[in-house]
């Protein structure tokens, strides 16, 4: 396989796109994971598959002592540019360098699906405080948009029928063994406004475009961007989120 396919490696092509054009969570997201998640001012929080810190940011920004992991060197770089006093680890899910029972939330966004799922789950029970919780978080295009619809049946194309991913697929449920367990699920919809000069940069945030040969990349980037209208595009997104806690 090649390497820049690896899970740690696919977003170094993509990594200016995805900072530029990808939609930011929005302050309301935080604030409910940390009251459903019973947290306080200064709660520990470690962020996996953090990329850039779209998610490191407001979890920061709500005031919590947030360390973050993210194997990739190009977004942990764009991450330590973004929050300097922020603690990076580079290590991948399954092997997290903390100590046992040092987190009372591990949240990961947009990244479940590139972890093995049987041995992250058992690092996520390790590093959690017993009654601790863990935040998937799915970022992902309203398919009830024509446009985003015919976006997301491309990466379906790209992949095939064998996706690259080791874990649930965006937007599936996590299948947590024990310790773990659900205990809350909800929905976010909000619009992402760009303007039409970042829409090049939206659609090759997603890993599986940004690793096409360049003609090719060039060519999807074009059919699908003339779906879109207008010198400011408005792309919509449901945020889900699955809340697991640690018995």
């Amino acid at each position: 396989m090649d390497e820049r396919l690896l899970p740690e490696r696919r977003f170094e092509a993509a990594a200016e796109s995805f900072v530029r054009a990808r939609p930011p969570y929005p302050a309301e997201l935080v604030a409910a994971i940390a009251r459903r998640a019973g947290l306080g001012p200064g709660a520990p929080v470690l962020d996996v598959a953090a990329g850039a810190g779209a998610l490191t940011e407001p979890l920061l920004a709500a005031g919590l002592a947030v360390t973050a992991a993210e194997p990739n060197a190009e977004m942990a770089g764009r991450l330590r540019s973004r929050l300097p006093t922020v603690p990076i680890l580079t290590e991948r899910a399954e092997e997290l360098g903390v100590a046992a029972g040092s987190a009372e939330l591990i949240t990961i966004a947009n990244g479940l699906h590139w972890v093995e799922p049987t041995r992250a789950y058992a690092e996520f029970a390790r590093v959690l405080s017993p009654g601790g919780h863990v935040a998937v978080v799915w970022q992902l295009p309203d398919l009830a948009d024509e446009r985003q619809a015919h976006l997301w049946e491309e990466l379906r194309l790209i992949h095939g029928d064998t996706p690259p991913y080791r874990g649930p697929a965006p937007g599936e449920p996590a299948g947590w063994s024990e310790p773990l367990r659900t205990v809350d699920r909800w929905e976010i919809r909000h619009r992402h406004r760009i303007p039409r000069r970042l829409l090049g940069d939206y659609i090759s945030s997603w890993s599986g475009i940004a690793n096409l040969p360049v003609a090719e990349r060039a060519e999807l980037i074009e059919e699908v961007g003339s779906r879109w209208k207008g010198e400011e595009i408005g792309l919509p997104f449901v945020i889900t989120v699955e809340l697991g806690r640690r018995d």
